[in-house]
C-alpha cells in the first residue's frame, strides 16, 4: 500500500473514506483510516481540517439529500524525501443503509474517486475505491467496533481488497480512544492510535493521532492533528 506515489494515493484512498466516529449527531473527525456507518446530521455542513508531518487535508461534507452525505476535498501530500507537498482532490459519495440508532448495527456504502491535477484531460480517475463500513456498540455508551471492506484501484494498477478494524473506547464522557488496523492487498499494515476530545458537544472536535505505515520499505511514524467543525440544520 505505501510505495509513494502510489502510496500517497492509497492513503487518500483509505482517509478520503475512511474513517468517522461517534454517533449521528456528533462531529466526526476524518483523519482515522476505518470509516463508520454514520453521516453528517440531516441538513447541515461539517468541515474537517487536519495537518500532519505526511499529509494535511480539507474536507467539507454536507447532508442534503436524505440518507447521503456528500464529501469533496483537497490534500497536501508530502513528497518522498522531499519538503515539497503535491496536491490531490477528491469527491466521496456515503450512503446510509441502516441506522445504529433504530437497527442492532450501523450500515453504510462508500464511493470515491481522486485526481493528482485539476484541469487535465483524462481517460480515467488516479484513485477509484468503494467499501462497507458496519459499526456496532460491544458496549453501551463506551465500546463500539467498526470494520471495513472494500475495493481500490489506482491507475495503472491492479484491482486490491481493502480491509480495517477499528475500536473506540470512552472511559469518561468527551474522550475517546481509538485504536486500528488497515491492510490494502498484499501490502504492508497500517496502524494508528489516536485521542478525540469532544469540546462543544454535536459541534466541535479535535483529534490528536499516531500513524505507523511503510513507505518504500521504511517503517515510518507521523503525528496528525485534526478539528471537525458542524452546523447546526442549515434550514
Amino acid at each position: 500500500m505505501y510505495a509513494h506515489k502510489q502510496g500517497a494515493l492509497s492513503i487518500f484512498a483509505c482517509i478520503m473514506s475512511l474513517l468517522l466516529s461517534g454517533v449521528v449527531g456528533t462531529a466526526s473527525a476524518q483523519q482515522v483510516l476505518v470509516d463508520d456507518s454514520e453521516i453528517t446530521p440531516p441538513r447541515s455542513a461539517q468541515l474537517e481540517v487536519w495537518h500532519g508531518w505526511q499529509e494535511s487535508w480539507i474536507l467539507p461534507s454536507v447532508h442534503l439529500i436524505p440518507r447521503l452525505e456528500l464529501s469533496a476535498g483537497t490534500a497536501f501530500v508530502r513528497e518522498e524525501e522531499s519538503s515539497l507537498r503535491s496536491n490531490e482532490y477528491g469527491i466521496e459519495g456515503k450512503a446510509s443503509i441502516l441506522d445504529p440508532e433504530t437497527a442492532p448495527i450501523g450500515l453504510a456504502a462508500v464511493a470515491g474517486t481522486g485526481i493528482t491535477r485539476l484541469g487535465v484531460p483524462k481517460r480515467a480517475p488516479e484513485t477509484i475505491y468503494a467499501f462497507v463500513p458496519v459499526s456496532q456498540e460491544v458496549i453501551d455508551d463506551r465500546l463500539t467496533a467498526y470494520q471495513n471492506m472494500g475495493w481500490a484501484r489506482e491507475e495503472g494498477g491492479p484491482d486490491v481488497f481493502t480491509w480495517g478494524i477499528r475500536f473506540d473506547l470512552t472511559p469518561i464522557d468527551r474522550f475517546t480512544l481509538i485504536g486500528e488496523v488497515f491492510g490494502e492487498g498484499e501490502g504492508p499494515l497500517a496502524f494508528q492510535t489516536a485521542l478525540r476530545t469532544e469540546i462543544i458537544p454535536d459541534r466541535l472536535e479535535i483529534d490528536l493521532s499516531l500513524t505507523r505505515a511503510e513507505f518504500a520499505e521504511d517503517t515510518t511514524y507521523w503525528v496528525t492533528t485534526g478539528i471537525t467543525l458542524v452546523s447546526p440544520p442549515m434550514y
